[in-house]
C-alpha cells in the first residue's frame, strides 16, 4: 500500500508543481472581480448544457471503456457538458486556492499589525506610567527658582568671597530640593524618609599612606588588604554633604550618615563577564548612568550572587550593613558629570565624574523603581533628565568649595578640581 501511495504521489507531483506555481502566478488574475464573473458564466454555462442535454447525458450513465482500436462515437452534447464542468470546477479550484493564500497573508498582517499595536500599546503604558505627576512641574518651577537664588548668592556678585561653611550650607540645600522632588516624582507616596547625599572620587594617585590609615575603618564591602594604589580609586562619602526632606531653612546634615568609603575596582568585570563592580553608587559611576534598586534587603544579595563575582563575606556584610540601617530600603545613585561632557565640549571617554548623588528613601520602590537595574531606564532616567540643572549647580559648587579647599590643610579630593577643571 505505501508502494501504492508512493507511486501515486511521484505521479502526481509535477501536477502539484504546477498547479501551485499557476496560483502563485495567476492569483491576481483569480482574484480578479472580471474572472470572478467569467467563473460564474461558466458555471451557468455548464448547468445550461445540464438541462439542456440531460438526457442524453443520463443515457451515457454508466461509462464504459473502450480500446483504442474499437471504433468510438463521441456524443457531442455530454462530451461539452462534462468539459465545461471540469474548466469550471478547475477555474473555481484556482480562483479559491487563490482567496485561501489572500487571506492567510491579511490574517498574517493583520496578527504583524496586531503585534505592533501591542507593542506600541506598552510603549504608552510605559510612558503614561513613567510621566511625572501633574504637581511635579510646578513644585520645580519653584525649587528652581530657589535654587538659582542660592547660586547667585553663593556664586554671584551678591558675596565678595562666600565661606566654605556657606557653600556647603547651599550644598545641603539643593539635596534637600532633590529629595523633594524626588518625593514629589513618586506622587502617591505620602510617607517616607526622603534623603539624599554626595559621594565624591579620590583618585589612586590621591590616596596616601596617612588617607589610607586613617580611613581604613571606613572602607567596606571590600577584602581589607585591597589595594587602593592598583583601583581606579574610592568613592567616600561625605557626611556634611547629606540632607532629608526634614531640615530646616538653615538645613544641618543628615546625622543618621556616616562616612563611608567604596573601592572602585581597575575592572568593571572579570574574564567570565561577571561583574565586580559594586552595584548602587560605584556602578553609576562606572557606567556614567543611573543605578538603583527597588528592595535592599530582598534583590540586592541575591543580585550580587547571580550576577557579579564577589566573595560571600562581602555579601554577608552588605546584608548586614542594609539590616541595620533602616533609613535606606531603596536607593538611586545618579553620575555628577561634568557640564563639559555633557554639552559635548568634553570627550565623554575616559572623562568620569567627580562623584555620585545618592537618593534614598526607607521605603521600597524609590522613583518607581523596578527590580535591580545597574542601569536604570524609564522612571529613573526621566527623572536623572529633568535634575540635570540640580545636578550642573552642584557641580559647581563643588567646584567652588575644592577651589577653596585647597588653600586648606584638609583639602577635598584633588581628582574634584581634576574632573571639573
Amino acid at each position: 500500500m505505501k508502494r501504492v501511495y508512493s507511486y501515486l504521489l511521484d505521479c502526481l507531483q509535477p501536477w502539484i508543481c504546477a498547479h501551485s506555481w499557476i496560483v502563485k502566478k495567476g492569483s491576481p488574475v483569480f482574484l480578479n472581480p472580471v474572472f470572478g464573473a467569467f467563473l460564474t458564466f461558466s458555471i451557468l454555462f455548464a448547468g445550461g448544457l445540464g438541462s439542456i442535454f440531460s438526457d442524453d447525458i443520463r443515457d451515457a450513465v454508466p461509462f464504459h471503456w473502450v480500446w483504442p482500436w474499437e471504433p468510438f462515437k463521441l456524443a457531442l452534447g455530454p462530451s461539452v457538458f462534462w468539459v465545461a464542468s471540469l474548466f469550471s470546477a478547475l477555474l473555481f479550484l484556482f480562483r479559491q486556492q487563490a482567496t485561501d493564500i489572500a487571506r492567510g497573508d491579511a490574517q498574517r498582517e493583520v496578527r504583524v499589525a496586531a503585534d505592533e499595536l501591542k507593542a506600541q500599546s506598552e510603549k504608552l503604558e510605559v510612558l503614561v506610567r513613567t510621566m511625572p505627576p501633574e504637581n511635579f512641574l510646578l513644585e520645580f518651577a519653584q525649587l528652581y527658582a530657589k535654587s538659582d537664588s542660592a547660586i547667585d548668592t553663593v556664586l554671584g556678585t551678591r558675596t565678595a568671597a562666600a565661606s566654605r561653611e556657606d557653600i556647603a550650607l547651599a550644598i545641603r540645600q539643593f539635596l534637600r530640593m532633590i529629595a523633594l522632588l524626588a518625593k514629589a516624582f513618586d506622587g502617591e507616596r505620602k510617607n517616607g524618609r526622603y534623603a539624599a547625599n554626595i559621594m565624591l572620587f579620590r583618585s589612586s594617585a590621591c590616596i596616601t599612606p596617612d588617607w589610607t590609615e586613617e580611613n581604613d575603618e571606613k572602607l567596606l564591602f571590600c577584602d581589607r588588604s585591597i589595594d587602593l594604589q592598583k583601583c581606579q580609586g574610592v568613592l567616600e562619602l561625605m557626611p556634611e554633604f547629606s540632607m532629608t526632606i526634614t531640615g530646616d531653612v538653615e538645613p544641618s546634615p543628615d546625622a543618621k550618615v556616616k562616612k563611608i568609603v567604596l573601592p572602585i575596582p581597575a575592572k568593571a568585570k572579570n574574564a567570565k563577564g561577571k561583574l565586580l563592580v559594586l552595584p548602587g553608587a560605584p556602578m553609576a559611576f562606572e557606567t556614567c548612568e543611573p543605578s538603583g534598586i527597588k528592595d535592599v534587603r530582598k534583590e540586592l544579595c541575591e543580585w550580587m550572587q547571580a550576577e557579579g563575582d564577589f566573595q560571600q563575606f562581602v555579601v554577608d556584610e552588605i546584608h548586614d550593613y542594609f539590616s541595620h540601617h533602616a533609613t535606606v530600603r531603596s536607593f538611586v545613585s545618579i553620575p555628577l558629570i561634568s557640564s563639559e561632557v555633557l554639552c559635548g565640549r568634553a570627550e565623554p571617554q575616559g572623562c568620569k565624574p567627580i562623584g555620585v548623588l545618592n537618593i534614598h528613601l526607607d521605603q521600597p520602590g524609590l522613583l518607581r523603581t523596578e527590580g535591580i537595574n545597574p542601569q536604570m531606564v524609564s522612571q529613573v532616567s526621566n527623572f536623572n533628565a529633568l535634575i540635570q540643572p540640580f545636578i550642573l549647580n552642584l557641580i559647581k559648587l563643588l567646584r567652588k568649595i575644592s577651589d577653596q579647599d585647597r588653600l586648606a590643610a584638609d583639602p577635598l579630593p584633588s581628582s574634584v578640581t581634576e574632573s571639573t577643571s
